[in-house]
């Protein structure tokens, strides 16, 4: 069985099937209610702005890039469906996913196994992607950089299985990494993939 999820095909977010998710414990939610303060790492202007043209899965991570960072077993997983807002942690991250204006949704894996990770790039209008950024600043997620961007993210453990969940702001684009082969940190390659091949459909 394979535990994350998602299909290929650019879609209005909140349309697709909710995905079999782990349930976490005690994870590092942000809050949907917080908003943008002084501590808030806003992201840099980029050409990542307006209407955003989605890449497809195999211009964010092909077969050899995911042999190359992870296994050569994995192989893409089509046809299962968008990432789900619910599947994410905590309210804020959520919403914003529920209200992202276009998105590209897909999933690498094992085959009949539980390792498997999702690459998901949303449009964001900019003050959602503000509040989310705050709530993010407030929470006990990890801060760091990828491409020079504001990236935030966590590991989750529950009775299953453990994954990980990692966000990269870039403009108006949101990045998000979430998966059980790896930990947070390991998310980072993918997230620049997936900025330097939205970059390439939107020069």
């Amino acid at each position: 069985m394979i535990v994350v999820l998602a299909g290929c095909t650019p879609t209005p977010a909140g349309s697709t099937p909710t995905p079999s998710t782990p349930a976490t414990s005690a994870p590092p939610a942000a809050t949907a209610t917080a908003s943008p303060t002084a501590t808030s790492a806003p992201p840099p202007t980029t050409t990542l702005s307006g209407p955003l043209t989605m890449p497809t899965c195999d211009q964010i991570m092909d077969a050899d890039a995911t042999a190359q960072l992870f296994d050569p077993n994995i192989e893409p997983i089509p046809g299962v469906g968008g990432l789900e807002p619910s599947a994410l942690p905590g309210p804020a991250a959520q919403t914003a996913l529920a209200s992202a204006t276009v998105s590209v949704s897909c999933m690498w894996g094992i085959p009949n196994s539980d390792g498997g990770f999702h690459g998901v790039i949303a449009q964001l209008d900019p003050t959602v992607r503000d509040e989310l950024i705050a709530a993010l600043e407030a929470s006990s997620y990890e801060r760091g950089t990828v491409s020079g961007a504001p990236s935030y993210g966590a590991d989750f453990d529950d009775e299953i299985l453990g994954y990980s969940v990692h966000y990269t702001f870039e403009g108006d684009a949101w990045v998000i990494v979430m998966g059980t082969l790896f930990h947070q940190e390991d998310s980072v390659p993918v997230a620049e993939r997936a900025l330097a091949a939205l970059h390439a459909v939107n020069p």
